[in-house]
This record gives C-alpha cells, sequence and structure tokens, in this order.
C-alpha cells in the first residue's frame, strides 16, 4: 500500500490585496478564483491548508500558521435565501491546535450573519461551537490568507 502525496503550492501575489488602493474588479477576481480552487480541489478530495499573513491579534488568526481546509458553503443555490441576500461563499477551517478560532464575520459566536441567513445556518448548525473550526469567508480569505497548499492522497498507486 502506498501513498503519494501530490504537492502544489500557489503564493498568490500580494499586489491582490483586499485594501482602498486595489481595483475593485481585481479583488473580485481574486475571491472568485480562490473560490473556484478551493471548490475544484475539495471536490476532488484532496487536503488543502492555508497560511495567513496579515498580523491582527483580534482576528484569533495565526500569522503564517497552517489551517485546514475542511469544506465549503454557499448560498447561490438557495432559493429564498439567495433572492433576500447577496450571495456568501464560506469554507470551514481547523486550527490544527484544536483551539483558537477565527473572530471575524461568520465566527461561531456571530448570531447576526448567521440569523440573517437561515439556510447556511441550518446547513452548519451543528458546528457552531468553539471547538478549533470556524467558517470565513472567502473575502476574508483573500484578505488574510496568501499561502495555500494543495496535497493529493492517492492510495490506490501500488
Amino acid at each position: 500500500f502506498l501513498v503519494l502525496f501530490c504537492f502544489l503550492v500557489m503564493r498568490l501575489p500580494p499586489k491582490y490585496t483586499l485594501s482602498s488602493s486595489s481595483a475593485a474588479s481585481d479583488v473580485y477576481k481574486r475571491q472568485i478564483g480562490m473560490w473556484s480552487v478551493t471548490k475544484f480541489y475539495m471536490d476532488k478530495r484532496w487536503f488543502l491548508t492555508a497560511s495567513p499573513v496579515v498580523e491582527d491579534p483580534s482576528s484569533g488568526l495565526v500569522v503564517e500558521h497552517a489551517y485546514s481546509i475542511l469544506g465549503y458553503i454557499s448560498n447561490e443555490d438557495d432559493g429564498d435565501d439567495r433572492k433576500q441576500h447577496p450571495v456568501v461563499r464560506l469554507c470551514r477551517c481547523r486550527n490544527p491546535w484544536g483551539s483558537g478560532e477565527w473572530k471575524g464575520k461568520w465566527n461561531d459566536k456571530d448570531t447576526a450573519s448567521w440569523d440573517a441567513y437561515p439556510t447556511l445556518k441550518n446547513k452548519v448548525k451543528s458546528t457552531l461551537v468553539d471547538e478549533g473550526t470556524f467558517w470565513i469567508s472567502i473575502e476574508d480569505i483573500a484578505s488574510r490568507f496568501r499561502n495555500f497548499h494543495c496535497h493529493a492522497v492517492r492510495p490506490d498507486i501500488d
């Protein structure tokens, strides 16, 4: 039984950081590109990790620390939610330490965001506890994370 790890590192260029000087179209392209890549590799059952590079102690994120990306959800196909609200794209991340979570929008205690999107809230209700996993928007990932790693595990290779 042989396990082969394929490794892909995406170093996202700093010119696409979310700031007042970034062109809106560049920011949007970066977010959509990251969302597409995340969905593509998650659907293929690859392991994804990401590291934040923005120093902000109030965010709860540890700079240059690898977080696992466990999944994603969106309200893109949720009839009523989608008609009443803008599209929300979220990734579920995990701190390997098992504690310490994102403290920004969509965190476990952000009831205002979750209550505004009841369909999304129902999809993730069992994960809204402080256990080291958290939901974070693709916008926040795009603005805070730079290093993404995609790992393919192929147990079917002899």
